[in-house]
């Protein structure tokens, strides 16, 4: 970045909300200082009550970096909406852009986005798995894959005016569980809360595919995904929220993916023929109501998500029925239906 970008004041605030993952920040911060004709930006890290001293790396890396940075510490974890609310109410540019700590922006991102500043009120880039980590990926690993505007905005990779973020009051910081009286830890939607908001108000958005990010893919165990199931509450308060999000994503306006029809199914034959192991007609039924879900699980498709082998089946099976009745209980703590 030229120096003349470096004192100019920023047209662009790239925030990024971060909570214990002090080793990935000096990666985020190289890849955002090889910005390339990117207009002047800053960069806001917002510390969500980290324990690892990641507010020790953000000294060192605001004293080195050729890119200004601005770290701000929440004493205690208040979930990434709130965050990010520190972060653009601290932003200086008009444009704020958002990215996640275990992303790698690619050198054109910020320019990409920053394109749309004088026509649009909010951006969408294109977030795809980092390839150099494809081979350590396993059956229950987690990335994000967004090739086109799919309807729910992920947050890793958008972009908004200023003026719209203060006149929206920004991300809902609601969206977080309950366990009895007491609040706990986040919840998925609240990026695609503002998003939909935002155009109910009249906003304009647009998808930018080549303002490319990418994000890691992150391995997990099995019982790691099942905990972060919990987290699916969200996606039953965002519907509630915006109808339109139901519209947009919903398979048959109920299933919140693809997988779940087939998976529900599957879950009826299976427990029907468990309720009667002795007669053939009823494993044979279970057994052709289980037919569409393998059929699903064995595919490969366009997003590159892998065939799954035989033998994680079940696991998966078990997996999009624990989903699916987490989304359930939501749908009764909402009044919406979505599974």
């Amino acid at each position: 970045m030229a120096a003349a970008e470096m004192t100019a004041e920023p047209l662009v605030s790239v925030v990024v909300a971060s909570r214990d993952r002090r080793a990935l920040l000096p990666r985020l911060i190289d890849a955002l200082e090889a910005q390339c004709d990117a207009p002047a930006f800053e960069v806001i890290v917002v510390d969500d009550g980290s324990i690892d001293g990641t507010s020790d790396e953000l000294k060192r890396l605001s004293a080195d970096s050729t890119v200004p940075i601005v770290p701000i510490r929440l004493p205690a974890s208040e979930g990434p909406a709130a965050a990010r609310n520190a972060g653009w109410r601290r932003a200086r540019a008009p444009f704020v852009a958002f990215t996640d700590d275990d992303c790698v922006p690619q050198p054109g991102w910020l320019a990409a986005l920053a394109a749309h500043m004088g026509h649009a009120d909010g951006v969408q880039g294109r977030t795809v798995p980092d390839p150099d980590q494809l081979g350590h990926r396993n059956a229950f690993s987690h990335s994000v894959v967004v090739e086109d505007e799919w309807g729910f905005y992920e947050a890793c990779n958008m972009a908004y005016r200023r003026d719209l973020l203060e006149r929206l009051g920004g991300f809902d910081e609601g969206f977080r569980y309950r366990r009895g009286r007491r609040v706990s830890g986040p919840i998925f939607g609240e990026d695609a809360d503002l998003a939909w908001r935002a155009k109910r108000a009249g906003a304009r958005l647009v998808f930018e595919p080549s303002a490319l990010v990418l994000h890691d893919i992150r391995r997990q165990t099995y019982i790691e995904h099942l905990r972060q199931m919990r987290r699916r509450e969200g996606v039953a308060r965002a519907v509630k929220r915006n109808p339109e999000l139901r519209d947009e994503v919903c398979r048959y306006n109920v299933f919140w993916r693809p997988a779940h029809p087939s998976a529900l199914w599957a879950g009826i034959g299976l427990a029907t023929a468990a309720s009667s192991p002795r007669h053939p007609w009823r494993l044979l039924g279970a057994a052709a109501m289980c037919a569409p879900y393998v059929r699903y699980r064995t595919h490969t498709f366009p997003t590159g998500r892998p065939r799954n082998r035989p033998v994680v089946i079940p696991l998966a099976l078990l997996s999009d029925l624990v989903e699916m009745g987490v989304l359930a209980a939501a749908s009764v703590r909402y009044r919406t239906l979505v599974l």
